[in-house]
């Protein structure tokens, strides 16, 4: 899921007309964004009315789905905030006022608990306070310093987390907090942190619970905004949210309204078209044409090589020493005749998107993965050299069981655990199998364009990933090695 840190009234309003026209599941999957956003930009009336359309009615999700955690801590969260009991949320029961007071307390006291651990307890703690020409020295850093200082600075940094965790925060001592805090200030700006690894981040938040105790609101802001430039992702948001209700205050009085430039009129807009979307929305099918697919791999095939150098020529030599030599990871396409062989192999007429993808490029190697994807003359039905894996999976009752409810949804919010075993003895192979992971083409599950349904299969995952289409599927295996990069 997209995680947008800035937007405007354009962005919101985009998400509305896309979750008109799309499947239930991928417009939850952006409802629960344009959510997340109107609560951000500080309205927490609206954003709880967006975030219960997502435990039921045609936009409700499943208890199963990714998306469902993060919503069971911020309804309640915003019913707190806005003095209101909460409603029955997945399996969790409604609560009145007090109940809810109980529970928040309850649920804050915990957090405490677990961020309060010793999670450095290997490390041993700092002595005393770190002398003066210390702190000096690693707040004003020379123009010319070496990366085994920068290390240090890193090294140190995880010793002040410890600190302010083990012998201020856990302690409640939060002036002496707010002296170690202003040491991460000085030495974030003076090496240029960007705060982007863990302990930075926890030290950030260790920053908003100092200031909100101390009830300095300017630093508590400006620890709320460094806070929120540092996120991945905006599930560890509503979290943090949903758990500190002092937080929830500060984001309810528009302390990010600056990142989210959302006014309220549009905010209302958007709860607006989302009650007024149509129960079954039109979908219009998309097949990829060959043009289609030409474009996108050789789109991806320049990515991966206007960025190779030499580390990444050392690790894809000794497996593809052939793509790595000729800077290409695209082959010749295939041709109607090549096709139409395998096809008669099969026994089977092979989906359209998938036929103009190998007219595009008769194969294609996906290198950050390990990964082949076979051409015309590799592919074939997985049972043929995985039958004992493909009995093993037809041998889960339980599986074969799965609801369509939970079977059909397919989006961010699937739920990986939910296949139908079955359907591995009919599935067809179209990579090589890499540390047991394998794509799959599922022609037990065809939509109305005559789509098949795509498995990205693993056996580290309790399932497989799917998608609607070996197009969908490619979309998200090509966004996936970018973000891993």
């Amino acid at each position: 899921m997209r995680f947008s840190k800035t937007v405007d009234k354009l962005y919101l309003s985009s998400l509305s007309q896309q979750i008109q026209g799309l499947p239930s599941d991928e417009a939850s999957s952006l409802l629960f964004e344009g959510a997340a956003l109107v609560l951000f930009a500080g309205y927490p009336d609206i954003a709880y009315q967006l975030f219960v359309k997502l435990t039921h009615g045609n936009l409700g999700i499943s208890e199963q789905s990714s998306l469902a955690h993060p919503i069971k801590s911020i309804i309640p969260g915003l019913c707190y905030e806005l003095n209101i009991p909460s409603p029955v949320v997945f399996s969790q029961g409604d609560m009145s006022l007090s109940e809810l007071e109980k529970y928040i307390n309850k649920n804050l006291r915990e957090y405490e608990h677990v961020s309060g651990i010793d999670k450095w307890f290997q490390i041993k703690m700092p002595l005393g306070n770190w002398s003066d020409d210390f702190i000096y020295d690693i707040t004003h850093p020379k123009a010319d310093f070496t990366e085994t200082e920068r290390l240090n600075t890193h090294g140190f940094l995880q010793d002040l987390h410890r600190v302010i965790n083990v012998r201020c925060i856990n302690r409640r001592k939060f002036v002496e907090a707010s002296k170690f805090l202003k040491i991460f200030d000085d030495v974030v700006e003076a090496w240029n942190i960007d705060c982007k690894s863990w302990v930075e981040q926890e030290i950030i938040v260790f920053g908003i619970q100092t200031y909100l105790e101390l009830n300095d609101i300017d630093n508590a802001d400006r620890y709320i905004k460094k806070w929120w430039e540092s996120l991945n992702n905006s599930f560890s948001a509503l979290y943090l949210v949903g758990y500190l209700p002092d937080l929830m205050k500060r984001i309810s009085a528009g302390v990010l309204q600056d990142y989210i430039q959302i006014t309220q009129i549009q905010a209302l807009e958007f709860l607006n078209s989302v009650n007024q979307r149509k129960q079954e929305p039109e979908i219009i099918g998309f097949i990829p044409t060959v043009e289609d697919w030409q474009n996108f791999l050789q789109k991806w095939d320049k990515a991966i090589f206007d960025n190779f150098d030499e580390s990444h020529r050392k690790s894809y030599e000794g497996w593809f020493p052939e793509i790595v030599k000729r800077k290409s990871c695209l082959n010749r396409g295939a041709t109607e005749e090549e096709i139409n062989i395998l096809e008669q192999k099969l026994q089977a007429k092979l989906p359209l998107s998938y036929k103009n993808f190998l007219l595009a490029s008769n194969g294609f190697t996906i290198l950050s993965e390990y990964c082949k994807l076979y051409g015309t003359d590799e592919i074939k039905w997985f049972v043929e050299e995985n039958q004992e894996w493909a009995e093993i999976w037809d041998d889960k009752d339980e599986r074969d069981n799965i609801s369509d409810e939970l079977y059909f949804q397919y989006g961010e919010h699937q739920d990986c655990i939910h296949v139908r075993g079955k359907y591995m003895k009919t599935a067809l192979q179209i990579s090589f199998t890499e540390d047991g992971y394998v794509y799959l083409l599922n022609p037990k599950i065809i939509d109305s364009r005559n789509e098949w349904e795509a498995w990205d299969f693993g056996t580290k995952l309790p399932g497989a990933y799917r998608y609607r289409s070996f197009w969908e599927m490619m979309q998200e295996v090509y966004q996936r090695c970018f973000d891993e990069m």
